[in-house]
């Protein structure tokens, strides 16, 4: 996934948007295309995630993180950490991102999984944008790259906080 990444973040969001549909207009065919193109009884997963945190002003009480699937019947995943090991909003939003890698892997979906998150810092680490300096999110990042690889194809893309709030209520 990172050399696709690396690709991609070079030829902006117009670029990404066509590399997820397997059609991203070279001259000739691109060969990240070609490898990832979906077949055509494929179609896309898509699962939009998010998290928060329970407390304020700095008085975590613990995380909470939801996973809604697109694919058939919507299913809505939610699961929440009241130990004080994950205190942040960025730690929700990693946990959800690992949940829906986790869902995907659980069913060993052949089919391209699209991941959108309203997290920018999350979505721009995940997709080698930039550097992780905490510790428990450099785990969560790599952990959920194991996880890319036991999929034919994922992408994480960042979608605006109201589209978030619609897909998952939070």
């Amino acid at each position: 996934m990172g050399d696709i990444a690396e690709h991609l973040n070079e030829q902006g969001q117009e670029a990404y948007d066509a590399h997820l549909r397997g059609e991203c207009g070279q001259d000739g065919p691109c060969q990240y295309c070609e490898e990832k193109k979906p077949k055509e009884n494929h179609h896309f997963v898509e699962l939009y995630v998010d998290g928060g945190v329970f407390g304020r002003n700095g008085q975590s009480r613990g995380v909470y993180w939801s996973v809604l699937v697109e694919e058939g019947e919507r299913e809505i995943i939610r699961k929440q950490d009241r130990s004080l090991k994950w205190k942040t909003n960025n730690d929700a939003e990693w946990l959800a991102v690992r949940e829906a890698l986790l869902w995907a892997t659980s069913r060993r979906h052949l089919s391209p999984i699209v991941i959108y998150s309203d997290s920018r810092h999350v979505v721009d680490c995940f997709n080698e944008k930039k550097h992780i300096k905490i510790e428990r999110h450099v785990r969560l990042y790599y952990e959920c790259k194991r996880l890319v690889q036991r999929l034919p194809f994922v992408a994480l893309k960042w979608v605006p906080r109201e589209v978030s709030l619609e897909k998952v209520g939070h």
